[in-house]
């Protein structure tokens, strides 16, 4: 009797590991294949190359229809929502608000998987394009971004993504909602000095929040305020450590040439 009961506890042992194994197979893809998308992403992140988004797009919105409740590919077809949204932005405002909404829901997923700092500064730069586009929900939609950001300080409070999230939204946000030219300015350079510190990050993490995306956002606080020479700057060093920055070549070079001397 005794050695039948250690059996049955083996027996029970063994098929429980079994289960849990096979529902973390049912939660996410394969590591290859998310490793795939993740360094493609990376790749082409700084360029306006909407092809190589839209094809990484279908590729990450197969794999949810495999993983519906997948961490990164949702995380992943989040950031490429969020991309193709802000290079359509004055292109066709349209399609970008409908991408962003779309991008909140696979945020929304993955927070639900695994609370981060990274997913929550994502959902409050998300909600705040969405915010920026939406009329009368504006406010409504800002006030979200205002909280996602402040939840995502409190997880992670030496982060240059989240720093680079809460500035964007201080440099355009009118002052009488709350926005601070100042604030964001020190939050970039803060930024700057984290980045040179080694952070350490899931393997799986994407790579925004550089360097160069730091000097492309301080070139638009620059344009903002009308500090042409100081803009340009900026701009020319985003430009050699990523040559092809689209948002850099285009948007900032058209808002600089706008401003008159």
């Amino acid at each position: 009797m005794f050695y039948f009961k250690i059996f049955c506890a083996l027996i029970v042992y063994f098929l429980l590991n079994i289960s849990q194994s096979i529902a973390q197979k049912d939660i996410e893809p394969k590591n290859n294949v998310l490793k795939s998308i993740k360094d493609s992403i990376d790749y082409y992140y700084h360029t306006f190359d909407t092809v190589a988004f839209a094809r990484l797009l279908k590729k990450c919105e197969s794999e949810i229809v495999r993983y519906p409740k997948s961490y990164y590919a949702n995380y992943y077809a989040g950031m490429l929502k969020l991309i193709l949204g802000k290079i359509n932005y004055n292109i066709d405002s349209d399609y970008a608000y409908e991408l962003f909404t779309e991008g909140v829901e696979n945020f929304h997923v993955s927070e639900k998987s695994k609370r981060t700092g990274e997913i929550c500064a994502l959902l409050s730069a998300t909600y705040g394009k969405r915010s920026s586009l939406s009329g009368l929900n504006a406010i409504f939609l800002g006030m979200k971004a205002k909280s996602w950001i402040y939840d995502a300080a409190e997880l992670d409070k030496q982060s240059t993504k989240i720093n680079l999230v809460a500035a964007t939204h201080l440099m355009h946000l009118p002052s009488f909602y709350g926005g601070d030219k100042k604030k964001a300015r020190k939050l970039l350079l803060d930024a700057f000095e984290i980045q040179k510190r080694n952070q350490s990050q899931d393997s799986l993490e994407l790579n925004w929040g550089d360097d160069a995306e730091l000097h492309a956002y301080m070139a638009q606080l620059e344009i903002l305020e009308s500090n042409i020479e100081k803009a340009k700057f900026h701009m020319s060093e985003a430009l050699k450590i990523k040559p092809n920055y689209g948002f850099v070549l285009f948007d900032l070079s058209i808002q600089l040439k706008k401003i008159k001397p």
